[in-house]
C-alpha cells in the first residue's frame, strides 16, 4: 500500500511540474474569439499593445517571459494587450492586416492607428513598452 501511495505521489509531482513548466514556457496568446473586440477602433486614449510572434522562433522565445510579464502588468491596469502566433492559422490574417513580416514585432496602437512599431525588440525596448 505504501508503495502505491509513493508511486502516486511521484506521478502527481511529475504532472504538476509539467503543467507549471508548460504554462510558464509559452506565450499567453489571445483567444481568436476576443481579438476583434479588443482591436476595435475606439475614441479612448488607451494605447493597445499588439504582440506578433511565431512558435519556434528563437528571438520570440528570448522575449517570451518579458511579453508574458508585460501582459500581466497591463491586465492589472485594465489595458489591452493582444498576443498572436503566426502558427495559428486563425490569427495569420492579422499579420497581413498590420503588414507584419518579421517576428517578433510589437505594435502600439491608439485609436486604430499604429503610433510605434518595434521589430525584434531588445530587452531595453521591452522595458520602454512596459512604461508606455
Amino acid at each position: 500500500m505504501k508503495k502505491i501511495i509513493g508511486i502516486g505521489a511521484v506521478c502527481l509531482v511529475a504532472v504538476v511540474t509539467t503543467v507549471f513548466l508548460w504554462y510558464n514556457n509559452h506565450y499567453n496568446d489571445t483567444p481568436k474569439t476576443q481579438i476583434n473586440r479588443l482591436l476595435a477602433k475606439d475614441v479612448g486614449q488607451q494605447v493597445k499593445v499588439i504582440v506578433f510572434h511565431k512558435t519556434g522562433c528563437a528571438r520570440c522565445e528570448a522575449l517570451r517571459e518579458e511579453v508574458n510579464q508585460l501582459q500581466k502588468v497591463r491586465d492589472r491596469r485594465h489595458e489591452t494587450t493582444v498576443v498572436m502566433d503566426y502558427m495559428n492559422k486563425a490569427t495569420r490574417p492579422y499579420f497581413s492586416d498590420y503588414q507584419v513580416n518579421v517576428v517578433p514585432t510589437i505594435l502600439l496602437v491608439k485609436k486604430g492607428q499604429i503610433i510605434k512599431q518595434y521589430v525584434q525588440p531588445s530587452h531595453e525596448q521591452m522595458r520602454e513598452i512596459a512604461r508606455e
